[in-house]
C-alpha cells in the first residue's frame, strides 16, 4: 500500500515538474505561420497550420504517456527487487514490467503512425519524397 502512494507521489511530480511545463501555448503554437507574440494566433491560420498544430499535441500527449509508460516499468523494478523471493510478487513485478514494455509500444507506434499521416497529409503533391523531412511538416 505504501509503494502505490510512493508511485502516485512519484507521477504526479513526474508530470507537473517534467511535462506540464511545456504544455504553454506558444509550444502548441510553435512552427505555424499565424503565431503572433502573444503566442498564439493572431491572423488566420491555414490547413497546414491546422496539421502543425495537431503534431504538436499528438507529440504533447505523447511526452505524457512516455513518461508514464516509463514511471510503470521502474515501479515493476522496483517491486522485483523488492519481491525478496516471493514467487507471487515475482510473477506479478514481471506482469507490471511486461505492461510497461506493451504501453510504450504502442505508445511509439501510435505516435509513428500519426506523424506519418500527417505529414502524408501535409506532403501535398509533393512528388519527390527526399525533399521532406521525416519529422516534419513542410507545407506545399
Amino acid at each position: 500500500m505504501m509503494f502505490r502512494v510512493l508511485a502516485a507521489i512519484t507521477l504526479i511530480f513526474v508530470l507537473f515538474v517534467a511535462v506540464i511545463p511545456h504544455a504553454s501555448a506558444a509550444s502548441i503554437w510553435a512552427g505555424t505561420s499565424c503565431v503572433g507574440q502573444s503566442g498564439g494566433p493572431d491572423k488566420p491560420c491555414s490547413f497546414c497550420d491546422a496539421l502543425v498544430v495537431g503534431r504538436n499535441i499528438i507529440t504533447f500527449l505523447t511526452e505524457i504517456a512516455v513518461s508514464i509508460t516509463t514511471l510503470i516499468i521502474v515501479i515493476g523494478a522496483i517491486s522485483l527487487i523488492i519481491a525478496g523471493g516471493d514467487p507471487g510478487a515475482i510473477s506479478e513485478a514481471r506482469k507490471t514490467i511486461w505492461r510497461g514494455l506493451q504501453g510504450l509500444l504502442i505508445v511509439v507506434s501510435a505516435w509513428t503512425i500519426m506523424n506519418a499521416l500527417l505529414i502524408f497529409i501535409a506532403r501535398g503533391s509533393s512528388s519527390d519524397p527526399s525533399s521532406w523531412k521525416w519529422n516534419e511538416i513542410q507545407c506545399q
